[in-house]
């Protein structure tokens, strides 16, 4: 049986990743996290938030990348530190980690802001640390 829970996010640490073909460091951070217990195992699914920056400037662009109309290519890419939040849920407290196992650039193009266009694929983790002081 699945049973959706409660998640509170005590504290978060963004990754970063660069990917040194490019000149890109990208930072991502967890900004949700839902947890479901399953028989006597739980499931965690985690959102993401990516942003990516030129780490030298660039004087260039085809376009603006959208949805469906440019190319991405896998890269190879280098992970300083993975993601890391640390959440309450079923009377525990969990370390969760996310971190990339692919990563792709549309190369020449840009978001409207002047970002490079980047997409992450990720594995997400996790530890029980403890479990938390029932006060009821």
């Amino acid at each position: 049986m699945v049973t959706p829970l409660e998640v509170k996010i005590v504290e978060t640490e963004p990754g970063r990743v660069e990917l040194p073909e490019f000149d890109i460091s990208i930072t991502y951070s967890i900004t949700s996290v839902k947890a479901a217990k399953i028989g006597g195992g739980y499931f965690i699914a985690t959102t993401i938030d990516i942003t990516a920056r030129f780490i030298k400037p660039t004087g260039w662009a085809f376009g603006v990348c959208a949805p469906g109309n440019v190319p991405y290519k896998p890269v190879q890419f280098t992970t300083f530190k993975p993601a890391h939040a640390v959440i309450e849920t079923d009377g525990k407290i969990f370390d969760i980690y996310v971190e990339p196992i692919a990563v792709m650039v549309a190369d020449g193009f840009i978001t409207p802001l002047g970002e490079p266009c980047v997409a992450l694929s990720t594995a997400t983790g996790w530890t029980v640390r403890q479990h938390t002081q029932n006060t009821h």
